[in-house]
């Protein structure tokens, strides 16, 4: 079961990072460097390897920080204020008018096992 939700969440984090393309080129109309934050728990540390190489499969190379910030998405002013912590892209699209819809789910089976 380890396995199964491990290699679930890689191919999850996957289809996360296929929505933020899509939206992006629709909202920016280009692909901006891009921040990954993610937590420190087991979960990450078991993948961590999966999730990089994944990434790497997709063409994505890692940078720093600083050179991340250096893309003029992370100048862009938005207005969103409200209660949810929500991506940059979300903000700026809030901003625009814009809704970028829902980004995906965990797979239904996982959602049964914990709800």
């Amino acid at each position: 079961m380890m396995s199964r939700i491990g290699m679930a969440y890689v191919e999850y984090m996957e289809s996360v990072f296929e929505f933020f393309e899509v939206n992006s080129q629709e909202i920016l109309g280009y692909e901006p460097k891009q921040i990954l934050l993610i937590h420190a728990n087991a979960l990450n540390a078991s993948y961590l390897d999966e999730l990089a190489g994944m990434l790497e499969a997709k063409g994505y190379s890692f940078i720093t920080l600083d050179l991340a910030m250096t893309d003029p998405f992370y100048s862009m002013s938005e207005n969103y204020s409200g209660g949810r912590g929500i991506s940059g892209l979300h903000r700026v699209a809030f901003s625009q008018g814009r809704n970028i819809g829902s980004e995906p789910r965990d797979p239904e089976w996982l959602s049964n096992i914990y709800p």
